[in-house]
C-alpha cells in the first residue's frame, strides 16, 4: 500500500506540472515568435511619431526628416503635386514602408492648421545625420 501512495502523489504531481507546462505554452510561444516578428496577442500598430524635414534636394519626392526619439529617416512622397521643404511636418507612424501621413506644411496657414494626407514610403529610420544623408544622395544625386 505504501508504494501505491506514493506512485498516485506523484502521477498527481506529473498532472499538475503538466497543467502548468500547458497553461505557459502560449506565453511561451508568443514571447519567443514576438523576437520573429509576429505578434500573438497585439494590435500590431506602429507607434505614432512626429516627423520635421530637414534636408531635400530640388526636384526630388526624397527628403531627411528628424524623426522625435528615432533619429533620422529616409522617406519618398508619392503624392503627386506634393514637394518636400524643410520645416514641413508629419504626423504618421515610425516604421519602414508605404504609410499615409498627415502633412502640416510650412508656410501655408489654411492647410497647416487642418493638415494634408500625404502617402510617404519610408525607407529608412533610426539613422545617424551621416547615413541618412548617404540614402539622400543615392536616391537624389549628390548636393549641387
Amino acid at each position: 500500500m505504501k508504494g501505491g501512495g506514493r506512485r498516485a502523489r506523484d502521477e498527481g504531481r506529473s498532472a499538475r506540472t503538466g497543467f502548468f507546462l500547458a497553461s505557459l505554452l502560449p506565453l511561451l510561444l508568443s514571447s519567443l515568435l514576438s523576437g520573429c516578428g509576429l505578434r500573438l496577442f497585439s494590435a500590431g500598430q506602429a507607434s505614432q511619431g512626429a516627423h520635421a524635414v530637414v534636408l531635400t534636394r530640388p526636384d526630388c519626392p526624397t527628403f531627411v526628416a528628424r524623426t522625435l526619439d528615432h533619429g533620422f529617416t529616409v522617406a519618398t512622397s508619392r503624392h503627386e503635386t506634393y514637394a518636400p521643404r524643410p520645416g514641413d511636418v508629419f504626423d504618421g507612424p515610425v516604421r519602414e514602408g508605404r504609410s499615409v501621413f498627415r502633412l502640416y506644411p510650412t508656410g501655408d496657414q489654411e492647410t497647416r492648421e487642418g493638415g494634408l494626407n500625404v502617402p510617404l514610403d519610408v525607407l529608412a529610420l533610426d539613422l545617424d545625420l551621416a547615413a541618412a544623408r548617404v540614402r539622400l544622395d543615392t536616391a537624389c544625386g549628390p548636393t549641387p
